[in-house]
This record gives structure tokens, sequence and C-alpha cells, in this order.
């Protein structure tokens, strides 16, 4: 039950990601919006899922990585994610993608820190 709570919304997260990468570009999703915008949003709710994974919850739980496992995490799949989109035909691999992924991840970041400060606050 526990891995099913903490682990597998992160896993199946992922598979969707790898999902959604390994066709082309589907234009009802991406619709009107900036591809960055896209990339960005994405990679902040896998950077929420794997802090929330690994943390087993949404604040830091100590010897196991603060905030920089999770961004790791989400940084090296976006990274192995563009990798695998140039061996897709239709789809490139990119550099800034890639950035756009990590800054969604560093936006994850900021948010968590904001969560707990705000949950510091209230508790006190």
């Amino acid at each position: 039950m526990h891995f099913l709570i903490y682990r597998m919304p992160v896993l199946v997260y992922m598979v969707l990601i790898f999902y959604m990468s390994s066709g082309p570009v589907d234009t009802r999703i991406a619709g009107e919006l900036p591809d960055w915008l896209l990339h960005g949003a994405a990679y902040l709710v896998l950077y929420l899922l794997a802090f929330w994974a690994v943390h087993e919850g949404m604040r830091p739980r100590p010897g196991r990585g603060g905030f920089v496992l999770p961004l790791l995490v989400t940084v090296l799949y976006g990274v192995s994610d563009e990798i695998h989109q140039g061996f897709v035909p239709a789809r490139d691999a990119s550099a800034r993608d890639a950035i756009a992924d990590a800054a969604g991840a560093l936006l994850g970041v900021g948010l968590v820190r904001l969560y707990g400060r705000r949950k510091a606050a209230t508790a006190v």
C-alpha cells in the first residue's frame, strides 16, 4: 500500500511522459500553447511527484536528499526523454526543451519550499 501511495504516481507519470514522447506531437493537446510552457508544466508536476515519492509527503525528511535528489531525478529524466525523442520519427531532441524541463523542476523546488514555509508559519 505504501508503494501505491508514494511511488506509483511518479512511475505512472514517467510512463505517461515516455508514451507521449514516443509519437508525433498531438496538436489537440499542445493547441496554441508554447512548447516551452508545456515542457515546464509537465516537469513541474514530475518534480512534485518525485519529491512526494522520495520524502513520502510534501515535507523534506532528513537523509533523503532534500530538494536535490528529486531535482536530479527530474532533470535527468528530462534529458533522457530528449535523447529518446532523437530516435523517434517526427520528433527531435532539443536542448531548449531540456532547459524548459529543468526550469519546470526548479519552479517545483520553489513551490515545495514555499509550501514548507507556509506550513511552518501556520504551525507556530
